[in-house]
Order: C-alpha cells, then structure tokens, then sequence
C-alpha cells in the first residue's frame, strides 16, 4: 500500500544525474530501478513534489507504461484506503453506542479524525487519476491513437461500448455508474445523478444505525 507520506527528490551529482531520498538514504534513479522506488517517483510526481530530472525519467517513452501502470496501482491503493475508512465510520456508531453521553463524544471524535483521513486521501487521488488520463493519452500519443487535436474521443466510445458488451455476455448486473458511463454514448451526462442515487442509498443505509436518545 502507498502511503501519501512521500519522499523528496533531491539534485546529485551521481553520474545519472538524479535521485530520490528514501529514509534519508539516496536512492538512484535509474531504467533498472525497483518498482517500489518508482512508485515513490510516481506519487512525488503527483505531487509536484519530483525534480526536473525525475520528471523527464518518467516522460521517456520507455517508462510511459510503467507510469500509467503505477499510477493505476496508487489509484486502487488510495480506493482501497478510502474504501477501509467507510467501513471504520460505519462502525463507529456500533463500537460506542451503548457508551452514553462518552460514546457519543467518541462517535464525534472518531468521525470527525476519519473523515479528515478520507478527505485527505480523496484529495490526494483526485489528482493520481488526473495524471492516469494524462499519462493514457501521452500513450496513446505514443502509439500514433491520438489524434492531432488531442481527441481521444473515438478511442473512449469504443471502450465504454467493449465494456457494455462485455457486461452483457457475461451477465454481469449493471450497477448505475456503469449506466451513467454508457448514457455517455447519447451525448447524456448523468453522473450528478447516479451520486445521488448512491448518497441517497448510503443515508438510508445508515438510518438504521443512527443513535437515539
């Protein structure tokens, strides 16, 4: 799991020209380098945080797939972190409700600590999954995919229309976001809906769990 907690790149005056500092101890970036140092490259770069030099490791056409593929990995670790927190807060009330008046000082504590947890890592992923786009299409670049205005929008259709097909033939129950993802081939843009939906889901969920003085 990555934590958000990264490290800094710092100038070397190795012969590559570039490192980033590990537990205060310099690590080399080099093509050969560890998947778990890249990754720590990956989230630095994220972050703004990654020197020139790093920056321009990571835009060779080489390491363009290892970087959408790391990015991608940091993304399912933040949902999966994000994902623990919500079970945490949906216990909280179970945990301390029979506690009186000092359980619901820990039930306000408690959510209040876990809700700044999961805004600060909801934050931090928004934008590991604005640089998996950009990466995608720095790819699709690459690959001659890309149009010359930058449009991915023929590749996307064919994608969204392979996921529904694949859905169908396998029998898979569509949840409503992927309903919302295929409204967008009618040109409809239904995703304020489908949050609602599941925020509407997710608050009578919790109707039954509310404490009653």
């Amino acid at each position: 799991m990555y934590n958000e907690d990264l490290y800094r790149i710092k100038e070397s005056n190795h012969s590559r020209g570039y490192y980033h500092q590990k537990n205060n101890r310099q690590v080399a970036v080099t093509p050969n380098m560890n998947d778990e140092d890249f990754a720590q490259l990956v989230a630095l770069e994220v972050k703004k945080r990654a020197n020139v030099d790093g920056v321009k490791f990571l835009h060779e056409s080489k390491n363009l797939e290892r970087w959408h593929r790391a990015l991608t990995a940091l993304a399912d670790s933040l949902n999966y972190q994000v994902t623990g927190i919500e079970k945490q807060l949906a216990g909280v009330v179970e945990r301390f409700s029979d506690m009186g008046e000092e359980g619901k000082y820990r039930i306000s504590e408690s959510t209040r600590n876990l809700e700044e947890r999961k805004r600060k890592i909801s934050s931090f992923r928004f934008h590991v999954d604005k640089r998996v786009d950009d990466v995608a299409k720095l790819i699709l670049a690459k690959n001659g995919t890309l149009s010359t205005d930058g449009s991915v929008v023929e590749f996307f259709r064919k994608a969204i229309q392979r996921h529904k097909q694949l859905m169908e033939e396998y029998e898979f129950e569509p949840t409503v976001l992927d309903e919302a993802l295929w409204e967008t081939l009618t040109g409809k843009w239904v995703f304020e809906d489908a949050q609602q939906h599941l925020d509407d889901e997710d608050d009578r969920s919790l109707d039954g769990t509310n404490i009653r003085n």
